[in-house]
């Protein structure tokens, strides 16, 4: 019998143990103890994109539960795997750099979150998004086609319009037309009208539909389509992470066009020439926003000039004095505050100074730099008394460290 309990033992331990030698991941136990439900898991080899929750559609799994995903599919040679998950209210933990051909259960808990949602701010009801909107006729010829969508910042050429407003009437010169737009989730929209044979008329871009419950085609001059610009500039990356996706939008707007690398990716240390294509010829000014993936932000750069020539740094390192802010929202005083590669914590970064609750204090801190980007972070209250462990920060595009 002991002899038939040992054949089994070890029968079931051959799977796993022959796919850590042959390097290659098999099915890894995930355990939530982070207190909340997860909604989304992902689980990647680096440099690959998220891809598809893990979880599948419509499975959450509870705190204190656990899931078996299956990372065989990755093949050989493939054992070194990034984790994100996603809790019930929005905020996210990371894990990066895990072996798990070697360990094939992984526990996510409090001390990798990295991402806190913030909270749900008031609902503003827009002064229009009920009722019909009104296009006025001012142009010398008659629409035949009208289109209203919501407003992109791509090409013109590139808009999906859609379906014609007008169905089988017109708008002729000096008449109104009005049209039930939804607007319960969107109010900027773009609208196009055209002659008869699709001769174009004119293009408004964003326009704000709640604000403005009617819109004049044409007025005391013929209105033509705006041309397209391609403007380029190179980007460098030197955030320790590949950029997959990079988008632009106008200062101050999270409304982020496409994606301008496409089938490009721009690994660290790497530059880049991008093209962006705009009807904005004046368009110098923006906000550019490097992902690793749709759902995780690298870094957003705030009003930066893509025209004059010079290549965009991002993630080039520290600024202010190679420094970074550490503000202190615990309900603890922080007394130790250690900043490391891993959890041989060195020295206590602070010295004789302290973080009371609500202070912050700026630190000297200059080893960030190219790869060498994430660094985990601990902070403590008097006798060394455990706040909070912040796990692989990336100080070259994070100046500013919350302790919650």
């Amino acid at each position: 019998m002991r002899l038939l309990l040992s054949l089994l033992f070890f029968g079931f331990l051959l799977p796993a143990s022959a796919d850590a030698q042959n390097g290659r991941a098999g099915n890894v136990r995930i355990n939530n103890r982070t207190g909340a439900q997860i909604n989304l898991l992902y689980v990647t080899p680096p440099t690959k994109g998220w891809g598809d929750d893990m979880l599948g559609t419509d499975v959450y799994l509870a705190n204190a539960a656990q899931h078996t995903v299956d990372l065989s599919t990755w093949g050989a040679g493939n054992c070194t795997f990034d984790i994100k998950a996603s809790d019930e209210n929005s905020n996210e933990y990371y894990v990066w750099g895990k072996n798990l051909c070697t360990n094939r259960n992984l526990t996510i808990d409090a001390t990798h979150l990295l991402v806190t949602a913030p909270p749900a701010e008031p609902e503003i009801e827009a002064e229009n998004t009920e009722g019909n909107t009104v296009f006025r006729n001012n142009h010398s010829e008659s629409v035949f086609y009208l289109y209203a969508v919501p407003a992109t910042r791509g090409s013109v050429d590139n808009i999906e319009w859609g379906t014609d407003l007008l169905g089988d009437g017109t708008l002729s010169a000096s008449d109104t037309f009005s049209a039930e737009i939804d607007k319960s989730d969107e109010c900027v929209f773009d609208v196009k009208a055209e002659g008869e044979g699709n001769a174009m008329i004119q293009v408004l871009r964003r326009v704000n539909l709640c604000e403005n419950s009617e819109v004049t085609i044409g007025g005391g001059e013929e209105a033509e389509a705006v041309d397209s610009v391609e403007k380029t500039f190179e980007v460098e990356n030197s955030t320790g992470e590949s950029i997959l996706y990079l988008k632009i939008s106008s200062p101050g707007d999270d409304n982020y066009g496409e994606d301008l690398l496409g089938d490009e990716t721009i690994l660290d240390g790497d530059a880049l020439t991008v093209s962006y294509t705009t009807q904005d010829d004046e368009a110098c000014i923006v906000d550019l926003k490097a992902e690793r993936s749709p759902e995780d932000t690298i870094v957003v750069l705030e009003s930066v000039n893509i025209c004059n020539g010079e290549t965009l740094k991002i993630g080039a390192g520290l600024t202010d004095e190679n420094s970074i802010i550490v503000k202190n929202e615990a309900t603890a005083t922080i007394y130790y505050l250690y900043i490391s590669k891993s959890t041989n914590w060195g020295d206590d970064r602070l010295g004789d100074e302290v973080i009371i609750g609500d202070g912050e204090e700026r630190i000297k801190f200059e080893d960030a730099s190219g790869s060498n980007c994430r660094f985990n972070i601990k902070a403590e209250g008097s006798e060394h008394v455990l706040i909070k462990t912040l796990r692989n920060v990336n100080l070259c595009t994070t100046r500013e460290i919350t302790i919650r």
